[in-house]
C-alpha cells in the first residue's frame, strides 16, 4: 500500500471526486494536526483508495487566539464552479 502527502489544491478531478464522496458532510471533523520535519505543524485529512493512503494538506491559518482555523480563501474542495462535482445549477439559488 503506498502513502503520499498531497496538497488539497494538487489533486486530480478523480480524486476531488472520492474525497468528496468520503466526505460528503465536510472534512472538518477529520482533520489531523501532524508535523513536518522542520517541527511545523501541518493539518492533513486522510484519504484512502484501494491503492493508496493519502494524507490530504489543508491550509489553516492562525487566528488571534493563536489557534487554527480553516483558511476559507483556500478551500479548494467546496469550489462549487468545479465541474468535477457536477455541480446543479438549480441548487445554487435558495431563500432565506
Amino acid at each position: 500500500m503506498n502513502r503520499v502527502i498531497k496538497s488539497l489544491e494538487n489533486l486530480s478531478p478523480e480524486l476531488r471526486k472520492i474525497f468528496k464522496k468520503q466526505y460528503p458532510d465536510g472534512f472538518e471533523d477529520s482533520i489531523m494536526r501532524i508535523t513536518n520535519q522542520k517541527n511545523e505543524p501541518i493539518f492533513v485529512v486522510p484519504l484512502n483508495t484501494d491503492d493508496t493512503n493519502y494524507l490530504i494538506k489543508i491550509a489553516m491559518v492562525r487566528n488571534s487566539d493563536g489557534e487554527y482555523d480553516l483558511d476559507v480563501e483556500n478551500d479548494e474542495i467546496d469550489n462549487d464552479d468545479d465541474p468535477a462535482f457536477g455541480v446543479d445549477d438549480d441548487d445554487a439559488d435558495f431563500d432565506d
